[in-house]
């Protein structure tokens, strides 16, 4: 049995802009209990992604990838992501607008609320020594992720049982797990027989190798799968 999964992401800048997908890492179960909700996963052929006893391993990976994809788009000075963190420095325009426009916060911040109006005039921002920064100069700035709005992050498990054939070893072994499970109350193979049918590409449907399973270990109050 497998005692770690493997997750992957990709990065989306926008329309028809996105990265392949990115290997991540194995994550390694941290108990049995953890193990088992997998394994049973896999069983039933779930999509791993939507698991929710599965869900916490996405969201660390998650924030994990977030943080290093934000520190490596920084690097490249990806200009979206300096606006989001607040590393952006102002364009000298804008600033130069807002100064003619006797904006109070910019007077302030370049402290020039005691200059004559020839001299507010006179004023341009491509003197600065050095452009401050958007976090610096914007009015309660608070940093945020570029992944909360404007870019995407897509991170799963590379796992897809829910999309592989279903040999019919495999269906006669979990049905077979199933019905022993059921103690008359057979919603889980249902659903399992549901989900699974169009998985499993073989003459006899899968509902038919459901009822034949049970009649082999005896089980005769088996509803089947309605027509």
């Amino acid at each position: 049995m497998s005692s770690s999964i493997d997750i992957h992401y990709g990065v989306i800048f926008g329309k028809l802009d996105a990265s392949d997908w990115i290997d991540w890492y194995s994550y390694t179960f941290i108990d049995d209990e953890e193990k088992a909700a997998y394994e049973r996963a896999k069983l039933l052929r779930l999509p791993l992604n939507e698991v929710p006893a599965l869900r916490h391993i996405l969201e660390e990976a998650y924030s994990e990838i977030e943080e290093e994809e934000i520190e490596k788009l920084l690097d490249e000075e990806d200009e979206y992501v300096m606006e989001c963190t607040g590393v952006l420095p102002m364009d000298a325009d804008e600033l130069n607008d807002l100064v003619d426009e006797r904006d109070p916060h910019a007077l302030a911040f370049f402290g020039l609320t005691d200059l004559s109006e020839e001299e507010l005039d006179e004023w341009d921002a491509d003197d600065l020594d050095e452009l401050p920064l958007n976090g610096d100069f914007v009015e309660d700035f608070e940093p945020y992720s570029p992944f909360d709005e404007g870019y995407g992050l897509n991170v799963q498990f590379v796992e897809c049982p829910d999309e592989e054939n279903l040999t019919e070893e495999e269906a006669r072994g979990t049905l077979g797990i199933l019905f022993g499970e059921a103690k008359g109350d057979y919603s889980v193979v249902q659903g399992y027989v549901r989900r699974c049918s169009c998985l499993y590409p073989r003459d006899e449907s899968l509902p038919a190798l459901a009822e034949q399973v049970a009649a082999e270990l005896g089980i005769t109050d088996y509803p089947g799968i309605e027509k």
